[in-house]
């Protein structure tokens, strides 16, 4: 096991709050809660919200717990908490964080959720992602280090990640895009969308794409105008947790 894989495991975060109101966040694959940086506790306390940040199967552990695990496992694992909340009465807020943005959006076209708030979602992707038989060309081996940049930027975040990636992720999120692309349609809920202009994995037209097929008839746009992937970490998170707020007051 790598030493990087140690750095602060933070399990499921569960914020309470007397309010109905609860964000439900979702983090990426081979990441953590503590990707979120401190967005819980400003959704917490300037948004007077409940939090739960799930911690999905397979993560926070050995990367080697990934490798059997598919879409429909991450799926149905978020599908029943997020049963559980809605039968409390609680008005659920979806947040997503890359792959796990995908998974809320998935989540969003079947449950009357109350808001979609994405960040970094992968729907289009760049070079060499976007190759079709990318994953065939891996076949041989089951991980592969992730590059400099990328871990450069994890350990400055200092939050829980493996460095080094299943083959099979690269399959899962081209899986998540064709499940989500059948149903776009279907979500009616306000959402909003963080991007980077020049995002690490996902283009910037993943944006206007999602949100020119979605139903909702409150929806926007908002660029991080510099390169990177987690928001949380970035220069740009006060403007972030600013514009949250904002996209909030409006719901």
């Amino acid at each position: 096991m790598d030493q990087q894989e140690n750095i602060k495991k933070t399990g499921n975060i569960v914020l309470n709050s007397n309010s109905k109101n609860e964000f439900f966040l979702i983090h990426g694959y081979t990441g953590s809660p503590g990707s979120f940086g401190n967005f819980p506790k400003f959704l917490n306390k300037k948004l007077n919200s409940q939090v739960n940040a799930v911690t999905l199967r397979g993560h926070e552990t050995s990367v080697e717990d990934l490798l059997p695990l598919e879409y429909s496992d991450f799926f149905s694992q978020l599908e029943k908490e997020l049963k559980e909340e809605l039968k409390k009465g609680k008005k659920i807020f979806l947040g997503g964080y890359s792959f796990g943005a995908q998974l809320a959006l998935d989540l969003a076209s079947k449950y009357p959720v109350s808001g979609l708030f994405l960040f970094s979602i992968p729907y289009k992707l760049r070079f060499p992602w976007n190759l079709p038989f990318l994953e065939k060309i891996l076949s041989f081996k089951k991980t592969f280090k992730k590059n400099k940049s990328v871990i450069e930027l994890h350990n400055l975040e200092q939050c829980f990640h493996y460095p080094i990636m299943p083959v099979k992720g690269g399959y899962l999120v081209k899986f998540a895009n064709r499940k989500i692309e059948k149903t776009l349609n279907k979500v009616t809920c306000p959402i909003i969308i963080f991007h980077f202009s020049n995002d690490l994995f996902g283009k910037k037209s993943s944006v206007e794409e999602i949100l020119s097929k979605v139903s909702s008839k409150l929806k926007k746009g908002v660029y991080i105008n510099q390169r990177g992937h987690n928001p949380f970490f970035s220069s740009q998170k006060l403007f972030i947790f600013d514009e949250v707020n904002k996209f909030f007051k409006r719901i």
